[in-house]
C-alpha cells in the first residue's frame, strides 16, 4: 500500500456577520469535485507551510492560519494508495480568488449550509462542521 501526505485548509473570511468558505471545483481531469484547497508536500516544507502555499497555488489567496485547528482525513484515492490530508483553517485576507495553478475550473464563497450541499465528499463535510464548530466557539477567530 502506498502512503500520500497532503496539506490543506478550510478557508473562510467574514462577510458583516456572516461566515463564508471557499470551496474549490477541480477540473474533471483533477476529479471534478468541490472541495477545499490542498496539495501534497514539498521536500523541506512543514505541513503548515505546504497549506499556505497550496491555497495561494489553487486560488491565489493568501490566509492566517488559525493556531488550535488541526484535522486529518484519510481516504483511498486510487486502489493501492491510501492518502493523509492535514486540514489547518485559514482566514483569507482578501477575497480576490485566482485560479493561479489552473488546477481549479471555479470557486465559490457559500454560507456553512450552502457549503454543505455543494461539497461532494463526506469527509470534507464533517472537516467543515468541525471547522465551523472551532469558530463559533473560539471568539479570537
Amino acid at each position: 500500500m502506498k502512503m500520500e501526505n497532503s496539506c490543506g485548509a478550510v478557508v473562510f473570511r467574514w462577510k458583516g456577520d456572516r461566515i463564508e468558505y471557499l470551496i474549490l471545483k477541480y477540473k474533471p481531469e483533477r476529479g471534478g469535485h468541490w472541495s477545499f484547497p490542498k496539495g501534497h508536500m514539498e521536500k523541506g516544507e512543514s505541513e503548515r507551510e505546504t497549506a499556505e502555499r497550496e491555497v495561494f497555488e489553487e486560488a491565489g489567496l493568501r490566509v492566517n492560519l488559525i493556531d488550535g485547528f488541526c484535522e486529518e482525513t484519510v481516504f483511498s484515492p486510487k486502489p493501492g494508495v491510501m492518502k493523509t490530508v492535514t486540514f489547518f483553517l485559514g482566514e483569507a485576507l482578501s477575497d480576490d480568488v485566482k485560479h493561479i495553478l489552473d488546477e481549479a475550473e471555479d470557486h465559490r464563497w457559500l454560507r456553512f449550509d450552502d457549503a454543505m450541499k455543494r461539497l461532494t465528499h463526506e469527509e470534507n463535510k464533517e472537516l467543515l462542521k468541525k471547522a465551523n464548530a472551532f469558530i463559533l466557539c473560539d471568539q479570537r477567530v
